[in-house]
Parts: structure tokens; sequence; C-alpha cells
């Protein structure tokens, strides 16, 4: 699938690999007596908002990993979608390259390249839902924490939290002038900016504020074999506002703005010739494709077409606490949030120099969402309960250009969504060991959806009201819900089982091409419901210095969405599914010099029962490897006047598909990615500096493949979307 390395990569492959040894001997040879010749560290506590109030992870019966803001900057990230490689059991779906992005949690996910859909991980960002799948296209910069909660999480954060969900959390203001200028280069002439300042507004203690910003940009990663330019660079500017005013009454009120932009030359995949198997499925082996072009190699292109993906994306958010007196001061919280999105993508999906098929897709799309809620605790009780609204409006299209479709093929459609929610929770300690948690959310979700379709200037595809009737409304009820025991068995470690009932909306396909639609009926879909059992401990040890949690699950799906495609069109259909599997995560920390963290995951996802023109078959869900892993080394020198850190980190997956079929062309092998890290600190924290090499041993994979060689598509290749090559940077933070 991928071209062979050169002499010159090879070599310096086992150069990184013998400096990596070189600097890990002392280090291994030196961890035996660490605990003797260093103090004892514990690990620091982390604090979540798993259960929308603050607590300590350890005591959440939930399967939660958190990157902190600290380690969201040692490891280098500075995309959402980055944080997927560090935490075991979450994988990255990219169905428009640059320009749409889902989380896949333990084998639940959407790779619909259709904007409408929402994925069933869900994303909120400052206590709010982001429901646009091209809306993770975001930058992390002042991000205090990533939360990423594993298992249907319906009960308090909504109905399309099925798989899980992923929280960035912001850094508040604070009374405390503070703040930092941050720069990065490297190659591909990368060169990031990041700053933040935050503090008292003109002198008031009841007025604090913070401002951050973001801008990135480098070279492109594509080379255009045809034109002799670049695609997939990075163009990407976000800010946020944050002004936090403190009301009588304990109250506050936290008004934010936020404002991102990413405009950059996309649309860029690798293409190697493909042909029909003996069951219809793609596999290699072909000399050419169809259209006589062979493979384009590497991060190379033979596009005639510059393509795009253009994003912009804007929001506000008000968010009120205060104390109710008359019941035990609990605290109110509201919140109210706007936000928008604007997208334009465009891709020459024919990979070659011939106008034959250049798909595009743009959505326009305004959200609102409310929630109030009412939390509080009186001896053994804990308890929320709440009130949520969303509507979401929708203009979309998506088409192609090109001679397949005779010039044009362009599909405008509209969807309108309001969704209704109540919801509570209660947390008892029926001793002091032994607690009970119960919830249940029932949510009424309204839908309207139109959609036409015309190519070449001819309608050839209606679905309205007026000619399909009651299926262009969706109007469904349904209820989430949560039972879980969980048992002390010493004040650091906790037991713990439960059952989560997870939903997700029911909706409509908007398939590229209706014509291979046989019936109306194709274009609604149900709602899928996930019952899921877990077990699991969390332990920590050794004077705290070290931390052991894992959990074991069972999935049973009825209805799930399940994304497969016909030639060029994509439709979601139902069916059921199984997903069992579990982590393990590591922290250790047995001296002042040393940190150590470690992950397996494993997943067996299976869609049960489908029918993709063979007849009903069990599928493996695609998007999930079975196995899959991270792990972290650091040594920290304390010197007099700064601390330097070397880090070794990286994750491992085993082999997946990108594609329900299966099909052999969608296969992407296990792979390893490798990074190292040298970071130099000041006792004081002012300044800060750092040399990071990612991917250091270059290693080439696909994070999404197509399969176009099927008779229907006719294209006789496969297109490819690799992962990030080899990347060094260097890196100056100033605090203040």
């Amino acid at each position: 699938m991928f071209a062979r390395k050169s002499k010159c990569h090879v070599a310096i492959d086992r150069a990184f690999a013998v400096s990596i040894a070189v600097l890990t001997i002392p280090f291994v040879a030196s961890l035996a007596s660490a605990a003797e010749s260093e103090p004892a560290v514990a690990l620091e506590k982390i604090t979540v908002t798993a259960q929308k109030r603050l607590e300590d992870s350890q005591d959440v019966g939930i399967s939660v990993s958190t990157l902190s803001g600290a380690q969201l900057q040692s490891l280098g990230l500075s995309s959402a979608s980055d944080v997927t490689n560090f935490v075991p059991g979450v994988q990255l779906a990219q169905p428009n390259g640059a320009g749409s992005f889902s989380f896949s949690v333990r084998g639940i996910t959407q790779n619909d390249f259709a904007d409408h859909q929402e994925s069933p991980t869900a994303i909120y960002v400052d206590d709010v839902y982001v429901s646009q799948m091209a809306g993770l296209a975001f930058q992390l910069f002042d991000t205090d924490r990533v939360e990423i909660l594993r298992g249907p999480q319906g009960t308090l954060f909504g109905r399309n939290a099925t798989g899980g969900l992923a929280h960035f959390i912001s850094r508040r203001p604070t009374a405390d002038t503070n703040g930092y200028l941050k720069a990065t280069v490297g190659e591909y002439n990368l060169f990031r900016t990041e700053g933040a300042m935050g503090g008292k507004v003109f002198g008031s203690d009841n007025v604090l504020g913070r401002f951050a910003f973001t801008t990135n940009k480098n070279d492109g990663l594509f080379q255009n074999t045809t034109t002799g330019g670049k695609s997939e660079n990075g163009d990407d500017k976000a800010a946020r506002g944050q002004l936090l005013f403190k009301l009588p009454g304990d109250s506050t009120l936290l008004l934010t703005g936020r404002y991102g932009n990413k405009d950059v030359r996309a649309g860029a995949w690798e293409s190697v010739p493909s042909r029909p198997g003996p069951d219809g499925y793609g596999v290699f082996g072909a000399a050419t494709n169809v259209l006589g072009y062979g493979p384009s190699g590497d991060f190379k292109t033979a596009a005639g077409t510059q393509g795009y993906a253009r994003i912009d994306s804007r929001g506000a958010t008000a968010k009120f606490d205060t104390l109710v007196d008359s019941l035990d001061f609990a605290q109110l919280t509201a919140i109210v949030d706007y936000q928008s999105l604007r997208k334009k993508y465009l891709e020459d999906s024919d990979t070659s120099p011939d106008a034959v098929f250049h798909f595009f897709n743009t959505s326009d799309v305004s959200q609102y969402s409310a929630e109030v809620r009412l939390s509080g605790q009186k001896k053994a009780l804990k308890w929320i309960t709440g009130l949520y609204y969303l509507n979401i409006d929708g203009d979309y299209t998506e088409g192609a250009l090109g001679s397949a479709y005779g010039g044009l093929l362009n599909d405008p459609y509209k969807l309108k969504t309001e969704s209704y929610a109540v919801f509570g929770q209660a947390d008892i300690a029926l001793t002091d060991r032994l607690g009970l948690s119960a919830g249940a959310r029932y949510t009424k979700d309204k839908k309207d959806f139109s959609y036409n379709s015309t190519i070449a200037g001819i309608n050839v595809y209606q679905f309205e009201q007026a000619n399909v009737g009651a299926l262009s409304k969706l109007d469904d009820g349904f209820w989430s819900g949560k039972l879980e025991f969980d048992y002390r068995l010493s004040p650091t470690s906790l037991v713990y089982a439960s059952y989560n009932r997870g939903t997700k909306a029911g909706g409509f396909n908007a398939p590229l091409d209706p014509t291979t639609v046989t019936s109306y009926s194709f274009i609604p879909f149900k709602r899928e419901t996930l019952g899921a059992y877990e077990i699991g401990s969390k332990n920590e040890f050794w004077d705290r210095r070290a931390r052991l949690n894992a959990s074991l699950f069972y999935y049973d799906y009825k209805n799930n969405q399940a994304l497969h495609f016909i030639g060029l069109t994509q439709l979601i259909t139902n069916a059921p599914a199984r997903n069992v599997g579990g982590e393990v995560q590591l922290e250790l920390s047995p001296s002042n010099n040393w940190f150590f963290s470690a992950g397996l995951s494993y997943v067996d996802a299976t869609v049960k029962d489908v029918d993709l023109g063979l007849g009903p078959r069990t599928y493996r869900a695609a998007n999930t490897p079975k196995w899959s892993g991270n792990a972290l080394a650091r040594y920290t020198w304390r010197l007099d006047s700064a601390a330097l850190s070397f880090q070794l980190d990286g994750n491992a997956v085993s082999s997946q598909y990108f594609a329900l079929t299966n099909a052999p062309v969608t296969k992407q092998d296990g792979y390893s990615l490798t990074n190292v890290r040298l970071h130099y600190k000041t006792n004081d924290k002012k300044y800060e500096f750092g040399l990071d090499v990612s991917n250091v041993f270059n290693k080439h994979y696909a994070v999404m493949a197509f399969d176009l060689s099927d008779p229907v598509a006719a294209f006789g290749l496969t297109q490819l979307y690799p992962g990030k090559p080899r990347w060094a940077t260097a890196s100056f933070t100033y605090n203040f």
C-alpha cells in the first residue's frame, strides 16, 4: 500500500533508534534505586466534571482519561483531534480529511461524510455541546484539561453520547494577573503562536477577565505531481475572551466569546489502483486505475483541481451560578449558548488530472442551546436535576463537479432539529463503603428534513413533505438511564458495576447519488439504543505514587446506525451490534525524577446481520482496532535553577478497517508511533524551552480510506488519507 523508504530515511530511522537506546539505558539502570535515592512524590490529584460537579476522578465509577493543560503542553498537542493518540480505546475518523472529524470510542463511531450527521461520541467545549463534526476542527490553546468519558453518558449529557464524550475545558479567569506567550517553529515552515492574559478588569475584585489566542501556519504535506503545488497545509487562527462577574449572594456570571477559522488547501488523497475482488469489494493488485494512472506515492497526488477546507466558527456563552438557601445551599446553574459554523470543502476524488469527479460539500449551521440544572448534597445524598433545550438549523449541500455526472451533481438539503430533555441523578451512600447511583433522562426530538438532487441541471430526486408526507419528519421520545453500585475496598481502592442505557436519535440520509436509492424508505433511519454493562476498579497505592484503573464492558446494540456505501453513495442503516472489551491505565511516580504512564485497550466490535449486497453478514466495526495502547516515560533532572526533562512517548494500534464492508483495500495494518521530547523549565516557571520530534521513525499510515474500485464507482482506485509524517519542532514559552 505504501511506497518504500529511501536509504536516507532508513539511515535517519536507525540514528533515531540508536540515540533513543543510548538515552534510555542510564534511565532504566537507575530506576531500580530511584525510590531510595530520591524522595517519594505522590501523583497529582485529578479533578473532573464527569458528573457535572467537581470530583476526584478516582471517586467516579466511570472509565475516564484526563489530560491536564500541562500534559497537553508536554505532549505538544495543538489541535483537538490530536488527543486520540494518547487515550486508549479512542480513535480518530476523518471522512473529509481536514474538513471533518469524529472520535471512535470502544468501537462506536460515525464516519459519514455528510455534514448534518451527529457523532455518537459527543463533543463538549466548556459545558456546551458541539453538534457539527466539522466543529472538532479547533485548536487547543489555554486549555485547563480534556476529559474523555467512555461508555454512554446520556443521563447527564444527552442523546448523542452513546459511545461517550470528550469535554474540552478552558482556563478560567482568576484574580491574579497572569498569562503566557508561546512561539513554536518547525519543519514544513511551521510557525505557531499562542498566548493568554488574565486578571482583574480595571482593578475591580468583582470583574475578572481572560483573553487567549492562537495562530498556526505550515507548508503543505502533499506534493501535487500535476500542478507542482502543495496541499494539506496549516492556516488556522482562534481566539477566546472571558469575563467573570462576581455578583451578590455568592453568584457568578461568566460570559465567553470564541472564534475559530481554518482556511487550508485540502482535499488531497493518496491513490492506489485497485479492482473488485470475488465478492465485489476492492483488492489491490492492479497496475493502473480505470483512468490509466498508477499509484500516487506517499504524500503525493496527481489531482488536476486544488481542493480546500474553509471552516469558520463563532460562539457566545453565558453561564450563571448561584446558591439557593432554601434548598440547603444547592447550586443553581444556567447556561445559554449560541454558535454558528460555516464550511466549504472541495476535493479531487478521482486523484487525477482528468475532470471526472470532484466532491464538494458546504454547511451553514446555527445552534442554540440552554440548560438549567440544580444540584446539591444533604448528608449521604448527592443529587442533580435539570432541563435542556437544543435547536439546530442547518443548510447543507453536497455534490460533484466533473464528467461523471454530466458536469454537476448538486444535492442541497435542510435539517432542523429541536430537542427537549429533563434529567436527574441521585448518588446515595448506603453505608460507609457501599454507594448507589441512579439516574434517568427523557428526551423529545423533532426533526424536519428536505432534500433535492439535480444531475446536469435536471431534478432527479425530491424528498420533501409535499411528496413523501410524514417520512420527512421525525417526532420521537426516548429515555436514557444509569444504575451503578460502587464499593470502597479501602480509602484508595474503589470497585464499581454499572448498567447504562444509551440512545442516539434517529435521522435522515443525504445520499450523494440518490439514483442508487430504490425507495424513499431508505432515507430515514431509526434511533439506536445501547445497553452497556461495565465493571471496573480504581486504585492508588505505594503512598499514592501509583495509580491503576481497569474496566471491562459488554455492549448490546439495537438498531445500531451502521454506515455503508453503494458505489459513491453513503447510507446509514440499522442493524444489531455487539461490542466487548476493556481498558487498563497505569500511572507511576517512583521518585521525584521519574514518571511513567501506560494504557491498553481491547475492543471486539461487530455489526451483525447487515446486507451489503451479499446477504446478511457479520462485519467488524469501522475505525476499531482490537488492540490499542499508549505509553510514556519521563526523567527530570533537578538543577539549581531549572529542571531538564527527557520524555519518550508513543502509541500503537492493531489492524483496523475504515469501512463496514471490511474490504481489503480499507484495511490498515497495525503500527506504532514514537515521539521524543526534551524540555527545559526554570524553577520560577517563567521560561520554558522545548524540542519535540513526533513520529520519529516516520511511519507512513492511513487514518481513512475509501474503496472506489467497485463497478458502480468505476474508478478502479482506493483513496488513502495519511497521518502526519515525522515532524520536529522547537518552542519557547514565557509565563508571567
